[in-house]
């Protein structure tokens, strides 16, 4: 039951397979992390930020869902 963000420095451990799997860590995951090592995280409790470019599967569920939507029009609104 890992919770939080995962540190970019995490892409400095070397050459190892990490599964993160069913975990409730929250995005941005580092780049150096694929979706096959993320898996599914329970993201209900991360807090959600606004990216600087809004498409599609907003809260990284794997899935493009009215969730999706609601997280675009709330990032739209903050905005303006």
């Amino acid at each position: 039951q890992l919770t939080g963000e995962v540190p970019p420095e995490i892409c400095n451990q070397g050459d190892w397979l990490l599964i993160l799997w069913f975990n409730q860590l929250c995005p941005p995951y580092p780049e150096c992390l694929t979706e096959e090592q993320i898996g599914y995280q329970d993201t209900s409790n991360c807090e959600e930020e606004c990216p600087d470019s809004i498409e599609g599967d907003m809260n990284y569920d794997g899935n493009v869902n009215v969730t999706d939507i609601i997280i675009i029009v709330d990032c739209i609104l903050e905005i303006s």
